[in-house]
């Protein structure tokens, strides 16, 4: 399993939560996810998951993590988002996506949207996950 984080601060404070000890195959990488995914070379399908934090980033920066994913994922491969979705919203540092515009961002992957309702605001969600089904 690979850990990527932009920040030292919360990998250490990752790894406290998740001593080496006890989580020896726990790989931290300090780094952006764009840049970090361009060195992984896998053999077979891989799990990709986040907790929401693509949620809080530009559409840009999330276009080139998804970018990544495409070039790496071999089908078979597995998505599980915690991310928003529903209809559009850019609040700052709170960015809510259509179904569409991440369905997208992973052509030849069958995504299911099925996350609870987040905000108070009807159709606005959290969660998805997807299988690629094309490589």
């Amino acid at each position: 399993m690979v850990a990527i984080e932009p920040s030292s601060s919360a990998i250490r404070i990752a790894q406290e939560l998740f001593p080496k000890a006890d989580f020896p195959n726990i790989e931290w990488k300090l780094g952006f996810a764009e840049k970090e995914l361009k060195s992984f070379h896998v053999d077979g399908p891989v799990c990709f998951v986040t907790a929401c934090v693509l949620s809080h980033l530009t559409d840009d920066a999330v276009k080139k993590i998804c970018q990544q994913i495409n070039i790496i994922a071999p089908k078979g491969s597995i998505l599980g988002f915690a991310e928003c979705w529903g209809p559009e919203s850019h609040n700052f540092m709170w960015h809510i996506r259509t179904q569409s515009w991440w369905q997208r961002q992973f052509p030849g992957w069958e995504l299911d949207f099925y996350g609870p309702n987040i905000q108070d605001v009807a159709g606005r969600h959290k969660g998805f996950h997807g299988v690629r089904i094309k490589g």
